[in-house]
């Protein structure tokens, strides 16, 4: 049995929790607890990636605070950093939130809908056609400084590589097929997880 005693004493580790569960159940909020049947199912590859994000984002950081089955993969990072790190998570949650709302009814979890929608183009989609996926990098990037272990702190940046290298041409071809020229255009005044700096 895990005792409160044998919790990780890291505060560090319960920050990142924390800020895991708005960041990930804002979804829920900002879609509410409607079921979209209209959404095309995803295919198994991304069910498979799905499953290995949320792994590496929520499962293992949650058993690394509860146990110290990895205690030996620890390392030590400056308080400086672990601040930094700190600030990442929570400029990825405002980055989260600010898509959800600019993005509002049209948001799906699968990129694939038959419900009739506007593309969105306003607020920080004016910029960026992902920030979404942009948040989720920035998680990524920020973890292993507040989360000090080899193996729960650099996962979730493999994790979300390979996510996004599945999933954003995925969705860009969605999209495109779904919006047509309108799509196109927006293309190519955007970029895709930063914004575009020439042209």
């Amino acid at each position: 049995m895990v005792s409160l005693l044998s919790l990780s004493s890291s505060p560090l580790v319960w920050a990142y929790l924390a800020l895991m569960v708005l960041f990930f159940f804002i979804s829920i909020v900002y879609r509410g607890v409607r079921r979209d049947h209209s959404v095309v199912r995803g295919t198994r590859t991304e069910y498979l990636l799905f499953l290995i994000v949320n792994l590496a984002f929520i499962l293992l950081p949650f058993t690394y605070a509860v146990s110290r089955v990895y205690d030996g993969l620890n390392y030590h990072v400056p308080p400086f950093f672990s601040i930094l790190g700190l600030a990442g998570l929570v400029a990825a949650f405002l980055i989260r939130a600010k898509a959800h709302l600019d993005l509002g009814e049209s948001f799906t979890i699968s990129p694939g809908t038959k419900r009739r929608r506007p593309l969105v183009t306003t607020g920080i989609y004016s910029r960026i056609r992902h920030p979404m996926y942009l948040a989720m990098m920035v998680w990524a990037i920020s973890s292993p400084l507040v989360l000090h272990n080899y193996l729960i702190g650099l996962f979730p940046l493999a994790a979300i590589a390979t996510f996004l290298l599945v999933r954003v041409p995925l969705e860009e071809k969605i999209l495109m097929e779904e919006f047509g020229e309108e799509y196109e255009a927006y293309v190519d005044r955007t970029g895709a997880l930063l914004p575009r700096i020439i042209g």
